[in-house]
Parts: structure tokens; sequence; C-alpha cells
């Protein structure tokens, strides 16, 4: 087994990995917040300890120069060391690359489906090339052509002397010159920090007390956990901070005015909005400038009658529409994880396959009906929704009985959460009242459970409390739990 990392300044990810032939199967991966641990030994025994391996060798990418098996980070207060880590995998073989080195590298393993062609050039050309990727910091390696092959190698071209290029990018790098002691290199205007120094600046040029540098102290209060960059770019992308909106014309992201300048000139437009009075507006409002053979995706949780009633309309107006719902959460979506769903005319699914297989893990194709996405979506949310309201009574349950919360949470490796509510819904759908928890049995638990809780506040029990009441003065105590669910089949 080997394990790997990919270590940047925001987020360590670590996989343990095997590999057959050519072919490099990721098994088990995790992702830290880099800057929550105090260096990457402790994420590395964390991670195995909750993934148990033999690790056979190890190998780490990681932002920085690597000089002799040691890396000081220069985006992080971490000293990484080989033969320390190396010691921790007891013995097993450890080698550090330059994270950009170690991404030259697996470019050589994906596939033609793995890429994006930005500007089209020729596949053929031979002669050097170089890697680029902006995060963090700004990562650089190259290609060096050895008239066979591509080598690459290592490079810490990020830190070369930031070269202004116009009157407004000279202005900025004044500005950046005091703030960073008479260095300013590429990293500082080409990353997620440069993008909220440029920010600042475009603030700060009205002066101190003009209306940017009023608005930058509210950025500065509401940024949180996710930082400045990231509110720069929600504040830019909707439109709600002028100079926010400057700050990405920096990096080349046009903001549109209105929806259809937004997508003029697109192939796809996908949504992923409020609500199904919003997709509606918003599509009224794209509809002047949208290209006849534009196909609309549709990521909103919607209401499925509003969405079938959505889809055949456009439909008879010539309007190519598929609803695509997700379970995707930021990190997965960050990360390509995750599962969408479709639904809707096959050929339209067929034309979009390829790119939405590479947005998730998992792209399921319900059939033709096209609110049937929609469907399983709230479904599926229900069961998120209601297992969060679940677990909170547990965690009620478990603090009434002085027990801590992550203790109570053991539990779940007790029984089998997904398996026993599948056999639940297969016990519901089948109308099998065969006895196996028979509902006395049960609402005599959910006693105990109320009890135990006292006055502490319940989201769920109180009410499947008031539900098997219900049903036992129907006469159903002694049938199954699963009668509780006999008026949700017809």
């Amino acid at each position: 087994m080997i394990l790997a990392g990919d270590i940047g300044g925001t987020s360590t990810r670590l996989a343990l990995a095997t590999i057959e032939g050519s072919a490099v199967t990721l098994d088990v991966t995790g992702r830290y917040a880099s800057r929550e641990h105090p260096g990457l030994g402790e994420i590395v025994s964390d991670f195995l300890a909750h993934h148990a391996a033999p690790i056979e060798r190890a190998c780490f990418g990681i932002a920085g120069p690597v000089r002799a098996g040691r890396v000081e980070t220069p985006n992080l207060p971490w000293v990484i060391e080989a033969d320390t880590l190396s010691r921790r995998l007891r013995g097993a073989p450890v080698r550090l690359l330059n994270d950009l080195e170690a991404n030259a590298y697996g470019v050589f393993t994906l596939g033609s489906d793995d890429f994006e062609v930005l500007n089209p050039g020729d596949p053929a050309a031979e002669g050097n090339a170089a890697i680029l990727s902006a995060g963090t910091g700004l990562g650089e390696a190259g290609y060096h052509w050895d008239g066979h092959e591509l080598e690459p190698f290592a490079s810490e071209g990020g830190h070369a002397d930031f070269a202004a290029r116009n009157d407004l990018e000279i202005e900025l790098f004044r500005w950046l010159v005091p703030r960073f002691g008479g260095h300013v290199s590429y990293e500082r205007v080409l990353s997620g920090p440069g993008l909220a120094l440029i920010a600042e600046w475009l603030h700060a040029r009205d002066g101190a007390a003009g209306p940017g540098a009023a608005a930058w102290g509210r950025h500065v209060d509401e940024a949180g956990e996710h930082g400045l960059p990231a509110l720069v770019s929600h504040a830019g992308l909707g439109g709600t901070c002028p100079w926010c909106v400057r700050a990405l014309e920096q990096f080349g992201v046009r903001v549109a005015s209105t929806p259809a300048d937004a997508v003029r000139g697109a192939s796809r437009v996908h949504l992923i909005l409020k609500d199904d009075a919003v997709v509606e507006e918003v599509i009224d409002a794209l509809r002047p400038a949208l290209d006849a053979a534009a196909i609309i995706i549709d990521h909103t949780t919607t209401q499925p009658a509003l969405t079938a009633a959505r889809a055949t309309r456009l439909e008879r107006e010539g309007v190519r529409y598929l609803h695509c719902p997700v379970f995707i959460g930021p990190p997965a979506a960050r990360a390509g994880k995750g599962t969408i769903m479709a639904s809707g005319p096959r050929a339209l699914f067929d034309e979009v396959r390829e790119p939405l297989s590479k947005m998730a893990e998992r792209l399921e194709y319900l059939g033709e009906r096209p609110e049937l996405a929609s469907v399983f979506k709230i479904c599926g949310n229900a069961y998120i929704i209601g297992t969060s309201g679940v677990v909170a009574d547990m965690l009620a349950v478990g603090a009434s009985g002085g027990v801590p919360a992550l203790d109570v949470l053991r539990v779940l490796q007790f029984i089998d959460p997904v398996a026993i509510a599948t056999l639940r819904g297969k016990k519901m759908a089948a109308r099998d009242t065969t006895a196996t928890f028979e509902l006395f049995m049960a609402r005599k638990d959910v006693r105990l459970m109320l009890e135990t809780a006292a006055d502490r506040p319940l989201a769920v029990l109180p009410g499947i409390a008031a539900r098997m009441d219900a049903l036992i003065a129907e006469g159903h105590g002694q049938d199954d739990l699963a009668i509780i669910g006999k008026e949700s089949v017809r």
C-alpha cells in the first residue's frame, strides 16, 4: 500500500493507493485543513489511525522547495523531513517532491477525458513545457524535452519578480512594495491571497475616508472561516461589490450584468438557484440571448410537479432543458466527488453525459420523466434532514445520560444504519407488518428516550411517539414498527 499526499497551504489531501501495472487506484482519501494542524506528521498519524494499513512507501507533493529531503513550507509554519516521516511510518521509504513537480508526473497518468481544452494547440508538438497552478500560492514546474520524452523538474518560478504591464499594474506594484519589503513576486498577485490583495488595493484607491475603505472594513469583519479570497469571489460574482468585480476582472473573469449577457454564446448553461420561482425568473431573463442549440442544465432542488410543468412548457417552446439535481456539498464539489442525477429526454442527457461525468464521481440517469430526478433529490434530502433530527435526539438522550456526544456516535459502529434503513423501507414498501420489532416494544423504547432526555428539546422523537400512539389506538400495537409507514405507500 502506498501513502500519497498533496500538501498545500490551505488543504492537505492524503490517499492510500494501490498500483497494478500503470493503473493507480485510490482506495481511501482524506482531506485536512492544513492550518488547523501543527505539522504533516500529526495529520498522517490521524489519517492512519482511521485507515490502518501496512505502508510500503510514501510520497508527498509539497508546496515549497525540497532540499535534501527537507521542506520549510513558505505558506505554513511547518518543517517537513522525509526521515522523520519515515520513522513515523515504521521505516517505510518516504520521498518528498515539490507539489507542482508531482503534478507534472501525475499528468502522464491522466486520460483524454480528464482534460478540458482551453486553447487548441498541436498535440504532436515537441519541446519544453510548463505547468502552472494558482492556489494559496503560485506553483510552477517545467518539462524538459530530452528528444524522446518530457522530463518534469521543480521550479519556484512563482517567486519571480512581478512585471507590471500597464499603468494600473504599476500602481498596484507600487502599493505592494512596502507591504512586502521591496520584493513583489507573481505569487503575490496571481493566487488566492493575491486576489484579496488586489481587492484591498482597489478598495483603498479612494483614500482612507472613501467608500471603498469602509466597504473593505466590512469585508474583513465578514470574511469568517473561508477567508477574504472566498468573500471577494462571492461578492464579485454576485455583483454586490464593484471593487470585488474589478478585482475578478484582473483575473480575466467577466461578471455579467444580466443573465442574458452571461449566457450569450454558451452551449451549456448550468443553473443552481434558490427555488422554482427564481429558476423561472432567471430562465425568462436569459432566453433572449440563449442559443437555440444550447442546453439549460438545472441543478436546483425543485418541486416535482413544478419541474414537470416547466420542462414540458420549455420543450414545447423549443428550449432544451434537463433537470440534474445533485448530492454534492462544497468540499465534495472541489474534489469532484458526489452524485449528479438526471431525468428528461435521453437524447439531451447523452449530449451532456461527458461533461457532467467530469463534475462528480457518480452520474445517474433516472429516466425520461422530467420530474423524476427532483423526486429522488427531495427524498434524499428527507433522509439527510430526518437523520440529522434523529442524531440530534440521540445526542440529547446521551447528554442526559452523562455520555459525551462523540462517544454517543460510537453506537453507529455497532449497527448498520444504511442496512437498517433499507430493511425498514422494504418492509414498508411491501406492507409487511410481520413483527420483527413490535410497535408496542418500540413505543416503550421511545418512552425511555423521552424520559431520559427530560427537559432537553427534541427534534423528532415526540412526533414519532404521537404517531405510534395513534397507530396503537387503531389496534396495530402487535404489528411491526414498519406499520408506521402504512399511509406512506398506497
